[in-house]
């Protein structure tokens, strides 16, 4: 079985290139400008630095949406081709590094 999942041709078609750089665009200012304003909103309020748990719900409602948002187009990614080999190698990839794995 070649597991040749990672293509540096650009595999989407001009209109899915369009949306995807659209819904990047609009995820980075929706995280970007919400994070500037609960920090400081939070520093208004004398929290300490410490307290990240507004910014981190925050980034997974960007997380969230970009991954419903690729979905319901039909993105995968610019270079990974949708298959049953992507779909193995990368959470065995990315296991490791997830901070809640055991």
């Amino acid at each position: 079985m070649k597991l040749d999942i990672f293509s540096k041709k650009n595999i989407l078609d001009e209109r899915q290139e369009q949306t995807l750089c659209k819904l990047e665009s609009r995820c980075f200012w929706l995280l970007w400008w919400g994070l500037l304003a609960v920090i400081i909103v939070q520093r208004l309020m004398g929290k300490s630095a410490e307290d990240l748990a507004a910014e981190g719900l925050l980034f997974l409602a960007v997380c969230l949406y970009m991954l419903v948002e690729c979905i319901r187009n039909g993105i995968w990614d610019r270079h990974i081709k949708p298959t049953a080999g992507a779909n193995v190698v990368g959470p065995l990839w990315l296991g490791p590094w997830c901070p809640f794995s055991p």
